[in-house]
């Protein structure tokens, strides 16, 4: 039922300069969904709505990352010979970080190899591509597991111990890649033989971990929902290094307090004035005077509401609803991102926008954009001067999942029976009932703006598929 957005703000390499990131998502939505902003409202949609933020892992090319004097191998490697040397806690502390580093660089240079192969014209650039793959993957790995060694004569348990997760976690990482792989690659009925290949490397891991004795063994006699858990915990542990302490509030509480009071005088100073013109024209403790008390009460209260609603509108256009300020795992500010939501009218839509939803259509009718009903999610990122706490990382990565289960509810049922008539007579066939969201992303950054749009294809029982559209 969520889809997952991944947003990069990379910082420049002068960090005593700040930095602003700007990304705006529309999300435009079938009117017959009967979704607005009386029965959907900010609460709703950060409930709906989850973020994580986290260093972005260096970009090496899968072949680098155990080659050269300051490849991630490299750096683990010397870390490694400084806790032999000084057995203290900042040794150890090193050894940690350029662990983790070396894992997580593992997987996104995998990814992004993964990536390249997908998108590949030729047969044989997908050949060349993916015997890189398996070359460099098995390498990176048979390098790792020749520090265990090592590490087992320094007689450091805490060490020790880390190395062995590292090469769980990482056995699992190299399996998983793998098998995205190879769904990539029988989609299209292309290389069989390296299909074979990548699925005796994978089959060598599992047997590895077995020989090892790490638990996390997926076989049809075990408890596989204990390994699921495991491999979570895993992710969870090496990944630790990467994921920021963030603080979120509220922003502008004292202004919005400041203007529901501005609201309340208005109201009190038409009911006092009320008051004091009645009493001048009736008198004290007449009737009319005590009937234009009573009207002037309830007017007051409405008053007090519609100014409220009025002034808390035009607040929103100048404050976000949240305010996060992130901190590094040494708790020192890193950074501040701000976030809003609201519902925007068709006729309030940037022109660039509006544009891209045009050429979005699922058909030539009007009716199809006319109605829809739009979303709109603004997200800043300020990345704060004097950032070397970054050390060598590329920037700040943040991770939106967002949960379309609220918008779904008053979708029809997934199958519908439609008829056709065929050679043969009358015929009947189940068709799937599917809605189209149309997401469409500004990310805005010195001065330069780059759109992208995707279609979202859900049902009632969830999300389908999410394409990119060039």
């Amino acid at each position: 039922m969520a889809f997952e957005m991944k947003l990069e703000f990379p910082a420049s390499k002068d960090k005593r300069k700040p930095q602003d990131f700007k990304v705006e998502m529309y999300l435009f939505m079938p009117q017959s969904l009967d979704v607005n902003r009386q029965n959907y409202t900010r609460q709703d949609f950060y409930r709906a709505l989850k973020t994580n933020i986290r260093l972005t892992t260096p970009d090496y090319l899968l072949g680098k990352i155990v080659n050269g004097e300051k490849s991630p191998f490299s750096r683990l490697n010397n870390s490694i010979e400084q806790l032999a040397d000084v057995r203290d806690s900042n040794s150890f502390d090193e050894y940690e970080v350029q662990v983790k580093r070396l894992c997580s660089i593992f997987g996104s240079s995998m990814r992004h190899l993964i990536n390249h192969i997908g998108g590949a014209k030729s047969y044989d650039d997908k050949k060349v591509l993916v015997n890189e793959f398996m070359l460099q993957s098995v390498k990176v790995r048979e390098k790792f597991k020749g520090l265990r060694p090592k590490l087992n004569i320094i007689n450091n348990n805490k060490a020790f111990k880390l190395f062995k997760i590292a090469d769980e976690y990482q056995s699992l990482l190299l399996e998983k890649h793998i098998f995205i792989l190879i769904e990539k690659l029988k989609k299209k009925d292309l290389l069989k033989e390296q299909i074979e290949r990548l699925i005796e490397i994978a089959y060598n891991e599992t047997q590895y971990r077995k020989k090892m004795k790490y638990p996390s063994i997926v076989g049809m006699k075990q408890a596989n929902q204990e390994v699921l858990h495991r491999n979570s915990m895993l992710k969870k542990q090496i990944e630790s290094n990467l994921f920021l302490n963030t603080d979120t509030r509220r922003e502008a509480v004292l202004a919005e307090q400041i203007l529901f009071a501005v609201a309340a005088g208005i109201a009190m100073v038409f009911a006092t004035g009320v008051a004091f013109l009645s009493q001048m024209v009736y008198g004290r403790l007449s009737m009319p005077f005590f009937i234009a008390l009573v009207i002037s009460y309830m007017f007051k209260d409405r008053i007090k509401e519609l100014t409220r609603l009025y002034l808390d509108k035009k607040h929103k256009k100048f404050f976000s609803d949240y305010k996060t300020t992130i901190f590094n795992n040494g708790n020192k500010k890193m950074g501040l991102l701000k976030e809003s939501f609201h519902f925007i009218k068709k006729r309030n839509l940037p022109d660039d926008i509006l544009h891209t939803r045009k050429q979005m259509r699922k058909t030539d009718l009007d009716i199809e954009i006319l109605t829809e009903k739009v979303m709109l999610f603004r997200n800043q990122i300020s990345l704060l001067e004097n950032r070397e706490q970054l050390d060598d990382f590329e920037g700040i990565t943040q991770i939106l999942r967002f949960n379309i289960w609220d918008l779904t509810q008053k979708m029809d049922d997934p199958e519908k029976e439609i008829y056709y008539v065929g050679k043969r007579g009358l015929k009947q066939i189940n068709v799937n009932r599917v809605y189209y969201f149309n997401l469409i992303m500004r990310y805005s950054a010195e001065g330069q703006s780059v759109i992208k749009a995707y279609w979202i294809t859900a049902s009632k029982q969830g999300i389908k598929r999410v394409e990119i559209i060039s």
